[in-house]
């Protein structure tokens, strides 16, 4: 073959390839090395996560700690980016209440043990961190031992392998006590140190994340919160272990008792946890309030005298409070320590209620529905909100993502056209909406090579998306109700529904039933299915005036 005097000998062109999004593409002779040794750890440890006793794959645990930490330099990550120690923070670790009993009574009851960890402590302060004796002060040593020792043996009781707390001095100084912030980080600081436990900072999780090829993690944007995670390491804390482990009993009375006046919230303003003082509630306010105490109350005591398990572990705290912003017409939704709400809904779909299965009843579309209902138009029973949008999914990356998860149902058009429409009723302007429904998804994206990419909502969704063609078509689809969209009606909307909750829970409290709420839905046991769709068609009678529109699921 004949070249040009000259010119270059013809080569074969290099194909680039995109750096791999998501674990699901991922071929296994494509996986990186250090991952898939990762990955196949948390296999392993996912497998035998339900084992009581914990000494037996406490090398696996270093094995996977060693890995771990060989790939992630930040601490921020090991929540989205770890099933096992996601596994773990949700379902086998116990949070240290700071509002628990005075800290010396704790001190008499775990004398033996508090002497222990305060002999340890003390120690560590003078040889390792060569503190003079004079500048230790032993009263916040002792109180914060005593405090800790208690949360040691709650996590024996409960059969727990990690301790949730705060690693944030500042953290302490809202407490009236004395457990002190700076002791309780040398006291982690210590138990690290000495390989009892290994600790996972909490502080701030990130949600925007950028991997390079070689492992390196960057983070950005906006955050959200999490607890420190300290893993028990095999028995790296039986020596304070007490000989005599609590029962139930004790257990139950150990646990903080909470104030019916701290179970109702009225915040000043969205985003902020300040909270208007009792003292200037308007009269018109408090009967409403004094109302939602007493059922707020009531559910309180209901969940108590229960238990409520998940994964086949009982929930040691599990409390549930109603928070208005501004005043008493706006918001109201309940919310709980994420002892529930915050787990994903394929965790809460093995709620065990005293032993019984639980199922969960969903109000179907509430918020459009009530704005129908105010419209005084009547939906047919096949109506959906949420329309079929007209772009092409990505097939054959659908198929793929459904099969490397075993999911059966999935359907990326219609949560794009759910969170359209959701944000369209929060928003403003349309503008705003076009940006915040650009955020989710980019946000979605993020979970990719993570632990919850099983949970991404807008697989098969293209890259160049017209966001603007969505909104038009969520838009004319809903026509009768359009003049709610970009007016900020949402926070209206949340004060219904969450007032067709709570009157469903009024309803259910006083026929002996436990009540999960989740904003708009409601989980029970299943023997009390029926009572809890009647007590739901209640509260949307009472907040509505008739059941026109009322639709309900059965997740």
């Amino acid at each position: 073959m004949s070249t040009t005097k000259g010119a270059k000998p013809l080569q074969k062109k290099k194909v680039k390839r995109g750096k791999p999004k998501f674990r699901f593409e991922l071929s296994p002779s494509r996986q990186p090395k250090r991952h898939k040794e990762l990955w196949d750890l948390e296999d392993e440890l996912n497998k035998v996560f339900t084992v009581s006793d914990i000494t037996g794959y406490t090398s696996l645990v270093d094995s996977y700690y060693s890995a771990y930490t060989c790939i992630y330099s930040s601490d921020y990550l090991w929540l989205d980016y770890s099933s096992y120690l996601y596994s773990v923070y949700e379902l086998r670790s116990i949070n240290c209440y700071l509002n628990v009993r005075n800290t010396d009574y704790l001190g008499l009851v775990y004398q033996e043990q508090s002497r222990l960890l305060f002999d340890d402590l003390y120690n560590y302060y003078i040889d390792v961190l060569n503190i003079n004796k004079k500048n230790i002060v032993s009263s916040k040593l002792r109180s914060t031992c005593n405090w800790f020792v208690y949360h040691i043996n709650r996590a024996s009781y409960n059969n727990s392998l990690g301790i949730k707390l705060s690693y944030d001095k500042n953290f302490y100084t809202k407490y009236k006590g004395d457990v002190s912030g700076r002791v309780v980080q040398k006291l982690v600081d210590m138990l690290s140190n000495q390989g009892s436990v290994y600790m996972f900072k909490g502080y701030y999780l990130k949600d925007n994340v950028s991997k390079s090829s070689t492992g390196k993690v960057t983070t950005s944007g906006t955050t959200k919160t999490a607890m420190t995670l300290l893993l028990i390491r095999g028995e790296g804390l039986t020596k304070y272990y007490h000989k005599r482990p609590m029962n139930n009993k004790q257990a139950r009375n150990h646990t903080p008792q909470i104030s019916c006046e701290s179970l109702v919230e009225v915040r000043v303003k969205s985003k902020c946890k300040e909270s208007i003082n009792k003292e200037d509630y308007p009269v018109e306010w408090i009967d409403k309030l004094e109302e939602s105490e007493n059922i707020m109350k009531n559910l309180y005591d209901k969940i108590q005298s229960s238990v409520v398990s998940v994964g086949g572990y009982e929930i040691p705290e599990l409390t549930f409070r109603r928070i208005w912003i501004g005043d008493i017409y706006s918001h109201g939704r309940i919310y709980d320590n994420g002892s529930f709400q915050g787990k994903s809904k394929q965790m809460r779909k093995g709620i065990l209620i005293d032993g019984a299965p639980s199922v969960t009843i969903d109000l179907s579309s509430i918020h459009p529905r009530i704005l129908y209902t105010i419209e005084g138009i009547s939906l047919p029973d096949d109506f959906d909100p949420y329309p079929e949008l007209s772009f092409k999914l990505e097939q054959k990356r659908v198929s793929r993502f459904k099969k490397f998860y075993g999911i059966e149902k999935y359907n990326p058009k219609r949560s794009l056209a759910k969170i359209t429409l959701l944000i369209l009723l929060n928003a403003n302007s349309v503008y705003e909406a076009k940006e915040a429904i650009l955020n989710k998804i980019k946000k979605d994206n993020t979970k990719g090579l993570t632990c919850q990419e099983c949970y991404m909502d807008f697989i098969g969704v293209p890259d160049n998306i017209d966001i603007d063609q969505v909104i038009k078509e969520v838009m004319e689809h809903n026509k009768p109700i359009m003049k709610y969209f970009a007016t900020g009606v949402s926070t209206m909307l949340m004060n219904k529904d969450s007032e067709i909750i709570v009157n469903a829970i009024n309803k259910l409290t006083q026929i002996d039933c436990v009540c999960l709420p989740l904003h708009d839905s409601i989980t029970v046991r299943e023997d009390f299915l029926d009572d809890a769709v009647l007590a739901l068609q209640f509260g949307y009678k009472e907040v509505l005036g008739s059941l026109v529109n009322f639709k309900y699921e059965i997740e």
